[in-house]
């Protein structure tokens, strides 16, 4: 890498582990439960505990009711799925949506890492193809699984090998290879603009959650979805390298790059509705911290 892409994993790394400590470790332990529960002991039953839990065996042998108490096994396996195709590499403000991909990747892993739970990272989109990274503990772990979500997003030069729908370099083959190696209950963060999401990657995320729990994080930014008049302005194809002149000026135009980009949220929010999944929205130029530590309390009040 050069210098300059590790400098960014450097500032983005240092400012997101002294937040997480600060701020998401509560709300992430809270909102992600354990693979199961595990027994700790017996106690004398007290007025208002769940009758369901008397140990009748050790109640038998003495004269008082005894419940029994379990606890959480809190280590869970995370998995950070992550788009770096070409359309990744859009942004107009900052953080653009690479960086703000590469920000919550970076929450995610290091909230894990610090509750001493392994994190695995699968990438997709680029011209690497689909890559995994099998799910470790530890800060040097997690400084990998950064470096690598950065490296293959800066690897999505527009022009190079587009992922297409369900193909084996798209969000579907990443999905599959995630149930493949998942063997335990898991949580898997997909972070990307899942501006591509059609019957492939329904069949993958559903099986995803016949076992695991899936938080999908949607990446976006304002001009997606209105065209803004500049004039004539030259764009680019993210995915397929395209060039072409666009008149931002007539409102014809404006009317159906509106329509396309309200057909395409559209399937997007269908997708998500169909499945009964609560997307995590980032928007490019916000902090994304505020938003990501609503969303884990709003998953705990949910689990309650």
């Amino acid at each position: 890498m050069d210098a300059a892409t590790l400098k960014r994993i450097e500032r983005l790394t240092l400012a997101t582990r002294r937040r997480v400590d600060a701020q998401l470790a509560g709300e992430y332990r809270s909102a992600f439960r354990g693979q199961g529960m595990e027994f700790e002991e017996v106690r004398r039953y007290t007025p208002g505990d769940d009758v369901r839990a008397i140990d009748w065996n050790v109640t038998a042998r003495s004269s008082d009711p005894y419940i029994k108490l379990f606890r959480e096994e809190r280590e869970l396996v995370v998995w950070v799925v992550a788009d770096g195709s070409g359309s990744m590499r859009f942004g107009t403000r900052s953080p653009a949506k690479a960086e703000l991909a590469a920000h919550a990747a970076a929450v995610f892993t290091f909230t894990a890492i610090g509750s001493r739970d392994r994190v695995g990272l699968v990438t997709f989109g680029s011209g690497a193809g689909v890559q995994a990274v099998p799910p470790r503990r530890g800060r040097r772990h997690g400084m990998r699984v950064i470096r690598d979500v950065v490296a293959d997003q800066a690897a999505a030069a527009p022009g190079g090998p587009a992922a297409g729908r369900g193909g084996s370099g798209g969000l579907a083959e990443a999905l599959r290879r995630v149930s493949a190696s998942a063997v335990h209950r898991s949580v898997v963060v997909v972070i990307g603009d899942f501006l591509d999401s059609g019957p492939g990657e329904r069949a993958a995320l559903k099986r995803l959650l016949s076992k695991h729990d899936v938080v999908p994080v949607v990446v976006a930014d304002a001009a997606e979805s209105a065209l803004v008049d500049v004039g004539l302005l030259e764009v680019v194809d993210a995915e397929t390298g395209r060039r072409g002149w666009l008149d931002t000026s007539s409102r014809r135009v404006r009317r159906r790059y509106a329509e396309a980009a309200a057909e395409a949220e559209a399937r997007r929010v269908a997708l998500f509705r169909g499945l009964r999944l609560t997307p995590l929205r980032l928007e490019t130029g916000a902090d994304p911290m505020p938003v990501i530590e609503r969303y884990l309390r709003r998953r705990e009040g949910a689990a309650r």
